[in-house]
């Protein structure tokens, strides 16, 4: 998929905190100070939200002009994100303006990648502007089966890629960039010889960088979920019920009977109730070391309206 997962995730755009990049860059990597991280931050973005680009704040730390496009979300429970927001804030999580524009803690309220009822992806953002480009070969469907490694210098020269059932092999004049996701990321290092030397050994791979983490300490979106179930309003309609009238409205309007006409409705008016996500409120716990516990935590707020969720 081009695009990695942005093309299917939920969209949710939120910003590392400085105190990660600063340890990378202490650890050797620099050019991954967090002043150099924030300067590319702001090259990529494009902050849409109207009513947020008149606080002084937020707009100082959001780039105007990037690619990808920021926005803020439809929220259909609005009454309920504010409850979960005014009940952290009871517990000392103060709320935040900006949780992703700050480096504090607190709660608020999540961005999303997306503009008029679709999400823009790094392939929408990026690819898709420049795929005519002479200087650009995008080849699909190919799956990379090893980096291939100087044995002197042990700098990556290239990569070995299946294509069609046919191996081919392209080098690299200036860089490799491996971006193939929390497990198969370590999994071709490892294949190409990079990884614990005695872990390859044993698997009949020769080791040509020894690096005893890689494969280790996997984490991709690890979660603890609870659920929290609070009264429905009593003086008016849950807004679950207010779409769910609207959407039933509209199709009966344009005689759609199928989630197919659901679809074919959504495609031809973007900025209508269907336009939403689940999450919409965020939290950093604090911790007495909170520098090696930053967490973040995504609250999703819902209701049912017969068999339609909002």
């Amino acid at each position: 998929m081009l695009g990695g997962s942005g093309g299917i995730n939920g969209m949710i755009y939120f910003k590392g905190h400085d105190f990660d990049f600063q340890r990378w860059y202490d650890a050797g990597n620099k050019e991954w100070h967090p002043k150099i991280v924030r300067y590319f931050y702001k090259k990529l973005e494009s902050l849409q939200d109207a009513s947020q680009l008149r606080n002084p704040f937020i707009r100082r730390n959001y780039g105007l002009n990037g690619n990808l496009i920021i926005n803020s979300l439809n929220s259909t429970n609005e009454h309920l994100i504010e409850s979960v927001i005014n009940s952290f804030d009871e517990i000392s999580f103060r709320r935040n303006c900006d949780i992703s524009a700050l480096n504090a803690f607190g709660s608020g309220k999540f961005k999303i990648n997306g503009s008029n009822g679709r999400r823009v992806s790094t392939a929408k953002a990026y690819l898709n502007t420049i795929q005519k480009r002479k200087n650009l070969k995008i080849i699909t469907n190919a799956f990379v089966t090893k980096i291939l490694i100087d044995s002197v210098t042990k700098t990556v020269e290239g990569v070995e890629v299946e294509v069609q059932g046919q191996k081919k092999t392209f080098y690299a004049n200036l860089e490799v960039i491996l971006s193939a996701g929390t497990i198969n990321t370590p999994q071709i290092l490892m294949i190409s010889g990079i990884g614990p030397e005695d872990q390859l050994s044993s698997k009949g791979i020769s080791c040509k960088v020894d690096s005893p983490m890689v494969g280790k300490n996997l984490q991709d979106h690890a979660i603890v979920p609870v659920t929290v179930y609070g009264d429905k309003p009593k003086k008016k309609k849950s807004e679950a019920e207010r779409v769910a009238r609207v959407l039933k409205s509209e199709l009966r309007a344009q005689k759609a009977h199928s989630w197919r006409s659901v679809f074919e409705l959504w495609s031809r008016r973007l900025a209508n109730p269907m336009w939403d996500l689940w999450t919409v409120a965020a939290v950093y716990p604090v911790f007495d070391d909170w520098k090696s516990a930053a967490i973040e935590q995504g609250v999703g707020t819902g209701s049912w309206a017969g068999r339609l969720r909002a």
